[in-house]
């Protein structure tokens, strides 16, 4: 046998013997959507979660997509996933959005290169056979809706910790923390077609920022806020067809922001 064949076959048998186990192929599926708004899933285990997928947005310059409240314009990422196999619940995280200026709109979303989390539950010792259909928008000069059809099929059992486990759990680590201790609403009114709140924090807040979820008939308009030691004020316009009195008792979602920290938590509109 010639010395490069031989060597060749002594690596041949290293990888097949001694019970090896075959390498995971990479789980990912095919990029779908449109060249300037394109998207794909991505799968890995995350530590002190497991499993989890990931929507992999890739934008092309301008071109952005959006939040799960897009704002003034946009339409958010709607998944479905009725048609996968092996799947339990699957449950969409939401990073912290930048926020978008133009021609006096403002909107919520991701540009350049996204990641959305998603906690999956898979059926223990089969294959999960993922089947996505996903409704989402991407936007420059125009807005495009776009329908997009995903499928990925995870081998049984635990998946590797690969790179797409660690991207994943990168956007995770910027998905707002759900109503922490240490952070409290101390007030929280419509005063004279603007919102007024006010958090008590555990730390003082570098560059704060405030995003505000509501009904549908509502807008809320670019914030300005100012931290002092533990104590944060936002204020905004309000748009929309309420007066402030029909605004009691309306629950909002508030996402307050700094450099290093986000956190949401609901709260209700109470009286001046």
């Amino acid at each position: 046998m010639r010395p490069i064949a031989f060597a060749l076959a002594l690596f041949l048998a290293a990888v097949a013997g001694n019970g090896a186990a075959p390498a995971q192929q990479d789980p990912v599926s095919a990029w779908a959507g449109i060249p300037e708004a394109e998207v794909r899933l991505i799968a890995g285990h995350v530590r002190g979660e497991g499993d989890m997928l990931g929507l992999h947005f890739v934008l092309a310059d301008e071109w952005k997509t959006y939040w799960r409240s897009p704002g003034d314009a946009g339409l958010p990422p709607v998944p479905d996933w009725t048609a996968s196999s092996g799947l339990g619940r699957a449950d969409l995280a939401w990073p912290l959005p930048e926020r978008f200026d133009y021609y006096g709109l403002t909107t919520y979303g991701y540009h350049g290169e996204a990641v959305l989390p998603v906690r999956i539950e898979r059926a223990p010792g089969e294959i999960t056979r993922i089947r996505l259909a996903l409704s989402y928008a991407a936007c420059a000069e125009v807005c495009v809706p776009i329908e997009a059809e995903l499928a990925l099929d995870l081998p049984a059992g635990p998946l590797a910790e690969n790179r797409h486990g660690a991207a994943i759990a990168s956007a995770l680590a910027r998905v707002p923390e759900q109503s922490p201790s240490g952070l409290t609403v101390e007030t929280l009114s419509a005063e004279g077609g603007e919102l007024a709140v006010s958090f008590g924090t555990a730390r003082p807040l570098s560059e704060p920022d405030l995003i505000v979820e509501g009904p549908r008939d509502l807008y809320f308009h670019n914030p300005r806020c100012e931290a002092v030691d533990l104590v944060t004020r936002c204020r905004m316009a309000i748009g929309g067809a309420r007066d402030d009195t029909a605004l009691e008792g309306t629950r909002l979602i508030l996402t307050l922001s700094g450099r290093d920290y986000a956190a949401e938590l609901p709260a209700v509109v109470g009286k001046r």
